[in-house]
């Protein structure tokens, strides 16, 4: 069984019906994503179901687009924390460059400023 969080809401995949009165269960192979948001969004908490569990999660990721991102938030000696204005919008910046000689980074360059790591 797997969890997948959609803010407090809770989806579960399984390969196993579960038991219970209240469970709201849904074929993973027939559901659409607006309808999986839709029915998390009114249950809390829903399962999706397919009899396969070596195919639940790639059954699940073919129903969304899944965007590789690095992260991470950068903050000040004051705990403010750096934000950028791009595509008119508020963004957290993600673009970091890896010095190969520091385990973890060296540098992470935001709007020309660089802020050292180790």
């Amino acid at each position: 069984m797997y969890k997948v969080f959609v803010n407090e809401n809770v989806i579960l995949l399984t390969s196993q019906i579960p038991f219970g009165s209240k469970i709201n269960l849904y074929d993973l192979k027939k559901i659409s994503l607006d309808d999986i948001l839709s029915n998390v969004k009114k249950h809390k908490k829903i399962f999706l179901f397919h009899k396969s569990s070596e195919k639940l999660i790639s059954s699940f990721k073919k129903k969304i687009k899944v965007i590789s991102a690095g992260g991470g938030v950068v903050k000040n000696s004051f705990d403010e924390t750096l934000f950028i204005f791009r595509g008119n919008k508020w963004d957290l910046d993600d673009r970091i460059e890896v010095n190969s000689s520091v385990k973890i980074f060296s540098r992470i360059k935001l709007l020309g400023i660089y802020i050292g790591g180790n």
